[in-house]
């Protein structure tokens, strides 16, 4: 299983806890490994301190809402010119 599939389970297994405590809809769920690391207000926040905590170890951070707008990052897309 890669990283990302991984933490994206951990993720999926931990939102409806991290929903059940109102303070943290509409927040964004720092994941590293096993476990959510923290919850921060903004999406900016929560990037800036999954680079200055794991630096270049992978991680991931999702929205917490109860349905996630599905984003899609095509790749192999050369660039316009």
């Amino acid at each position: 299983m890669t990283t990302t599939r991984h933490e994206n389970d951990v993720f999926d297994r931990e939102l409806p806890v991290l929903l059940s405590n109102p303070a943290n809809h509409d927040k964004y769920a720092l994941i590293h490994g096993d476990a959510v690391d923290s919850v921060w207000p903004t999406l900016d926040e929560a990037l800036q301190q999954g680079y200055d905590r794991f630096e270049l170890e992978p991680f991931l951070i999702r929205h917490i809402v109860e349905h996630e707008e599905s984003r899609y990052f095509p790749h192999g897309v050369s660039s316009c010119q």
